[in-house]
């Protein structure tokens, strides 16, 4: 039975080993792309300048992505994912009584990463990174989710409200 334990603990410890390897891999590829996309656009970066700027070899690369733009979806969705962890566990109405707490926020997540955010917002002149997009409509659908009943009149000026102030927060970040 003891040894059994161990040659569970074996496996279990070098699984770890083989996650962490992974998890350096990815971020390895994901800060290489970032960095390369802040001097080129997308369509002119190939996987070997990502493994180069990764210091990985291209197996390794295609080994954790398929191609460049799945790499690009998943620190969206990340950024995302992110984002709305931090939301769910604010008070959004009260938050919106002092926006700049709400605001404080949202900045101290990007606080926490800055040089990978700014340079992932400078490569938002490239359409196949809808950044901006996704966290924009993110933050959009959980302010109106968490209004207070009876704030607005009708439908179109709480929709026509929320856009103008999380586009305006946004453009703000950008």
């Amino acid at each position: 039975l003891e040894e059994r334990i161990d040659r569970e603990a074996d496996i279990m410890s070098e699984e770890e080993k083989i996650d962490r390897r992974i998890r350096k891999s990815k971020e390895a590829i994901r800060t290489a792309l970032v960095k390369l996309l802040t001097h080129k656009n997308l369509e002119n970066i190939t996987i070997t300048e990502i493994a180069k700027e990764a210091d990985i070899n291209r197996k390794t690369f295609y080994n954790n992505y398929e191609n460049i733009f799945q790499v690009i979806e998943e620190i969206e969705n990340d950024i995302v994912n992110s984002f709305n962890d931090v939301l769910s566990k604010i008070n959004l109405e009260e938050n919106l009584k002092q926006p700049l707490d709400f605001f404080e926020t949202l900045t101290n997540i990007i606080q926490n990463d800055f040089e990978f955010y700014s340079d992932l917002v400078q490569t938002q002149k490239v359409g196949e990174i809808n950044l901006i997009a996704k966290i924009t409509e993110t933050l959009k659908e959980r302010v109106k989710a968490n209004l207070p009943k009876g704030l607005f009149q009708d439908k179109f000026t709480m929709e026509f409200s929320v856009n103008y102030i999380i586009t305006g927060m946004m453009e703000g970040y950008k």
